[in-house]
């Protein structure tokens, strides 16, 4: 049982920028609201032609599924938020497809996504961003813009000590 209630407030979303054994990530945009990714298995019919009863069982290929961003968007950050852009207009051939590493930083402990303190959390995700939705502009309100990256590794989750 979580003895700490979190609240979310700050959350950034960053894409791997350098690609290697030791990647950089650049921080994209803050983070308005998250669905995280879920994990579910389909099942496999297993009745023999002899029960009576149906028997299934779970796959053994575990979905990792999608995580559903709505950004803190400012069209005029070409140099960050263009990225996106940039990511989505790569040829989606296999071979090209780009699976880069997206993280989420959560600043639990108070830091920044550049001098991460005790108790912040980052996830990171493989994936490619399935869709770069569109840009809300509402009186009165911020600017956003949803995102759904399509998770293809599990994602491994890091606290910061």
């Amino acid at each position: 049982m979580a003895e700490v209630k979190r609240i979310a407030h700050k959350i950034v979303y960053a894409v791997e920028t350098t690609i290697g054994s030791d990647p950089a990530y650049t921080a994209i945009a803050n983070i308005k609201a998250i669905n995280d990714h879920e994990l579910s298995r389909d099942n496999v019919d297993v009745t023999c032609l002899a029960n009576t009863v149906g028997s299934l069982w779970p796959h053994p290929i575990l979905k990792v599924g999608e995580i559903k961003l709505t950004l803190f968007w400012d069209e005029a950050d070409t140099a960050t938020q263009g990225k996106l852009a940039a990511y989505m207009e790569v040829d989606p051939q296999p071979a090209n497809t780009a699976q880069l590493q997206h993280q989420i930083y959560f600043p639990f402990g108070g830091g920044t996504f550049a001098s991460k303190l005790t108790g912040d959390i980052t996830k990171t995700y493989t994936g490619w961003i399935k869709t770069l939705g569109e840009t809300v502009y509402e009186v009165g309100n911020e600017v956003t813009r949803d995102v759904t990256i399509k998770i293809t590794s599990i994602p491994s989750t890091a606290l910061t000590a």
